[in-house]
């Protein structure tokens, strides 16, 4: 026996026709991208809520700075207008 008679027989019949395949691979190809696309969408999200937290805390943080400007601000208007000055 040759290596042409001991080969695996291919039944026709048990094979996928060709657009079924295309087919196929079309589907798994859809399946990968939308799981993609929910990867993507859920680190997204998650970077959303840490860039808002961020925001959060800039803007307490501006606002204790401005806190601090407005209290030396408002000392020097009172040393100009002789404010807490003794007569």
């Amino acid at each position: 026996m040759d290596w042409m008679t001991r080969a695996t027989p291919i039944y026709p019949h048990r094979l996928l026709p060709k657009d079924d395949l295309k087919e196929r691979f079309q589907e798994e190809e859809r399946m990968d991208n939308t799981k993609l696309a929910e990867e993507l969408c859920a680190v997204i999200d998650r970077m959303n809520v840490i860039i808002q937290a961020q925001a959060m805390e800039l803007a307490q943080f501006g606002a204790l700075v401005h806190e601090e400007e407005i209290a030396a601000v408002r000392r020097q208007y009172a040393r100009a207008v002789g404010e807490g000055v003794g007569p």
